[in-house]
């Protein structure tokens, strides 16, 4: 295919449609994970002995590797939803002649052009609050893996008390927060919103070609 990148129009639709699949995919994985967990846990108590240590055994670690596989699927859900978010509006403020500044937060420069070009009454509602816990979630994520800096954790968790209670989860060790992940819901509520920023977006362009 001839032509650089930027001469394509963005195809939101095809990329959300990956990404729900990937989601359900991940959904599956936990599924399957903690019927492991409860058949191991099961098993446990039918059995006395050595089949009942390892049972127990096979309980403790299945339970282990849920903690990093949901830090994992944490990870890829935020490192497709936030990128996602980021390159509607990138494009859309390029097409409106507003170029991205460098060094600058990105929701704060997100919510300032919606504000200028007037997009805002095409946005969600609780856009600041939905593009900030997403950013701030994908940033610790991506600059500290799985397993933060226990700073960091107490920090994030500080902050969580600004934001819907029902939107992540933690693991904790030595009754400290260990790893935090993104709830399903969460989860459902960043890709709901997704679609109703390219819905704006697209009821936005079309009032500025009417104008035009």
């Amino acid at each position: 295919m001839e032509g650089k990148p930027e001469d394509f129009d963005f195809d939101y639709r095809s990329h959300l449609f990956a990404i729900r699949c990937l989601l359900s995919r991940q959904r599956v994985a936990d599924e399957e994970l903690a019927g492991d967990i409860e058949k191991a846990g099961r098993m446990a108590a039918q059995t006395q002995g050595p089949a009942n240590e390892n049972w127990v055994e096979e309980q403790v670690d299945r339970m282990h590797d849920s903690v990093y596989q949901d830090a994992a699927h944490s990870m890829a859900a935020v490192g497709m939803l936030a990128p996602f978010m980021e390159a509607a509006f990138k494009r859309t403020f390029r097409h409106m002649g507003k170029e991205w500044p460098r060094k600058q937060d990105t929701t704060e420069t997100i919510m300032k052009y919606v504000c200028e070009l007037g997009m805002k009454g095409y946005m969600p509602d609780d856009l600041n609050t939905t593009l900030q816990t997403l950013f701030a979630y994908r940033n610790k994520m991506f600059h500290f893996g799985f397993e933060w800096p226990l700073e960091e954790r107490q920090k994030f968790e500080k902050s969580l008390l600004g934001w819907p209670s029902d939107w992540f989860d933690k693991a904790t060790s030595d009754d400290e927060p260990w790893m935090f992940y993104m709830t399903p819901k969460f989860v459902d509520h960043c890709v709901e919103r997704a679609e109703q920023v390219i819905e704006g977006i697209r009821e936005f362009e079309i009032g500025q070609r009417g104008v035009e």
